[in-house]
């Protein structure tokens, strides 16, 4: 007969079957992707499952690589990056790192070794290329993308009310908007609301006619202040008065002896 078998593993459901499988570099432990969408991880050494990762899309997991300290499984969906040795959830599932949904239907994957970048072929005309910079440092032969994540993450993104403008409950009467109070014209937040930058703009054009027209003095004023502010303003001398001429200048010259003794 043949070699017995050295012992088995416990798929937790008999409508599994196993899909792929793959080691860990240090032979302890095994994943192992089923027909059903799961990735189990099993410690060699026991025959029940560490924990159980879901791609929850139903498909047969068949690509499986232990990268970077993560493991990293493909289905024809989805690639998931999720970390294997983290605390899992109340369910038994292991967090996860990073999910890939490529354009079209996923036939494979590999990891170019102590880096982040992936490959997975599509079936699309192009492969499939994936840099993860918290994954690992890209290549030395394409050194140049960790220059283009820099300037991805230096470039501002945009706040989630950067489009709108807060106003308080008063502000919101003055305006004549308090009739969009439960509409969706209208986020509450807080003292007050948040409303459509443009909506606002209008608002304050009806309600106040000539708002733009004191604006526009005033901007006008501060640019003609900011411009002779620089230059030096003239002396103006003072004139002594006709009458009384040679006391008013007697009185100036005790004022000046005055200052300059004390």
């Amino acid at each position: 007969g043949g070699p017995a078998p050295a012992g088995g593993l416990h798929l937790g459901s008999p409508e599994r079957s196993v899909t792929s499988v793959r080691f860990d570099p240090g032979g302890l432990l095994l994943a192992a992707g089923t027909s059903s969408g799961h990735v189990a991880l099993y410690d060699v050494r026991s025959s029940r499952p560490v924990c159980l990762k879901d791609h929850r899309y139903g498909l047969p997991v068949h690509s499986i690589k232990f990268h970077q300290g993560k493991c990293v499984s493909a289905d024809a969906k989805i690639i998931k990056i999720w970390d294997h040795a983290g605390a899992v959830d109340a369910s038994g599932e292991p967090p996860t790192f990073a999910s890939i949904q490529p354009p079209a239907d996923v036939n494979g994957l590999c990891a170019f070794p102590d880096s982040g970048l992936l490959f997975a072929p599509l079936e699309a005309e192009r492969l499939g290329a994936y840099f993860i910079p918290a994954l690992g440092p890209a290549p030395k032969w394409c050194h140049f993308v960790d220059s283009l994540t820099e300037e991805m993450e230096a470039a501002p993104a945009a706040a989630v009310y950067d489009d709108y403008k807060f106003v308080t409950a008063e502000e919101l009467g003055s305006l004549g908007l308090s009739s969009l109070v439960g509409t969706k014209a209208l986020r509450p937040y807080m003292h007050g609301f948040f409303v459509d930058s443009r909506l606002h703009a209008k608002a304050v054009s009806l309600s106040q006619p000539f708002a733009y027209e004191q604006w526009r003095k005033q901007r006008v004023q501060e640019r003609l202040g900011a411009k002779t502010a620089g230059r030096i303003a003239p002396v103006k001398k003072e004139r002594p008065p006709k009458v009384n001429a040679a006391l008013a200048e007697e009185i100036a010259t005790r004022e000046r002896q005055a200052v300059k003794e004390a």
